[in-house]
């Protein structure tokens, strides 16, 4: 049986996203890779999942790049790294990806999962709140078996019209289960 990947993706914020004082200020606190995107991996990987990171801090992809990429590939979902720094971009690339390829499922998450009214409104499908190592395994559980989300924690995602949350997206319970990520790709 074919192993079900995922696709994670960070994007670079545009140049428009932030005042010379912000560009001054991002550039020294900005971290590369985004470790985090590793950590999803490495869960998914355990879980039995096949995902693949792209970081476009250090590799220059466009829009048009990612819809070809994942136009040619079958993918369980695309998770996107989301930010307050870049929100403009990370919109506009859901909303482009999501009218190019409407049938792609669109799983956001971040320190900007806040602001998930936006990011649903844009295309994602649904949007993680808080620490998604677990939840990121839920949902490809739940998405890999056309099964229900509604009783996921913390997730939010539009049902009839109307914006939902499935509470508790709360701290991990423990450490100790997450793997660390994988050193080789981070080269």
């Amino acid at each position: 049986m074919k192993q079900p990947k995922v696709l994670l993706v960070s994007l670079s914020p545009s140049s428009d996203s932030f005042g010379e004082e912000g560009k001054f200020r991002f550039s020294i606190f900005q971290r590369r890779p985004f470790i985090g995107l590793y950590y999803l991996s490495s869960a998914l990987e355990n879980a039995g999942y096949s995902s693949e990171v792209l970081c476009q801090h250090g590799g220059n992809f466009k829009l048009p790049d990612l819809i070809e990429k994942i136009s040619c590939q079958e993918y369980l979902f695309l998770g996107i790294y989301i930010q307050f720094i870049g929100k403009e971009k990370t919109i506009r690339y859901i909303s482009e990806i999501k009218k190019n390829l409407p049938h792609i499922k669109i799983i956001a998450g971040g320190p900007g999962y806040i602001e998930y009214e936006d990011f649903l409104n844009a295309g994602a499908d649904i949007v993680c709140a808080g620490e998604a190592e677990e939840t990121i395994v839920e949902v490809a559980d739940a998405l890999s078996k056309n099964s229900d989300i509604t009783s996921i924690k913390g997730i939010h995602y539009i049902l009839d019209e109307k914006y939902s949350l499935v509470l508790s997206g709360s701290l991990l319970k423990t450490w100790t289960p997450l793997a660390f990520p994988i050193g080789v790709r981070l080269i």
